[in-house]
């Protein structure tokens, strides 16, 4: 299924969910499963055609959780939520005085030695870069 075929929202989600926990109130188990599949499903369709918003959708992790944990697996309202994959290890990578800084500079080395076909792809993934920080800052605009 075409990307364009999903909601626009559903992009939205995937980047606040990158930034912070989102919990979605669903009223049963199958619909927050359902959404969870439908964000799975927009995610391998990013991935098919390495669509520029993909490394945004990587960093989310979705997971279904009950609104009320004691009623039975299964039963009554439930959240879906999404929240940056690495969220439940930052506190202690930081703890032991691992720093973002110095991680960023794995990601883009800029003293790489490069080919002509290296400086195309480099030029491909900063303006897929600016096309991400673009989006991380404004968001999904609405369709007129």
């Amino acid at each position: 299924m075409p990307i364009e075929s999903y909601a626009p929202e559903l992009l939205e989600l995937y980047r606040r969910g990158a930034q912070e926990e989102i919990a979605i109130r669903l009223p049963s188990y199958t619909a927050a499963n359902n959404l969870r599949a439908r964000m799975h499903n927009l995610r391998g369709e990013m991935r098919k055609v390495n669509f520029h918003l993909l490394t945004i959708a990587e960093r989310v992790q979705c997971v279904l959780r009950p609104c009320d944990p004691t009623i039975p697996k299964g039963e009554g309202e439930w959240f879906f939520i999404a929240r940056p994959a690495d969220r439940d290890f930052l506190d202690a990578l930081r703890a032991a005085g691992i720093d973002a800084a110095a991680g960023a500079e794995l990601v883009h080395d800029p003293n790489a030695p490069t080919s002509d076909e290296d400086r195309t792809a480099r030029a491909a993934s900063e303006s897929q870069q600016s096309a991400i920080a673009n989006f991380m800052k404004e968001g999904v605009k609405k369709n007129e």
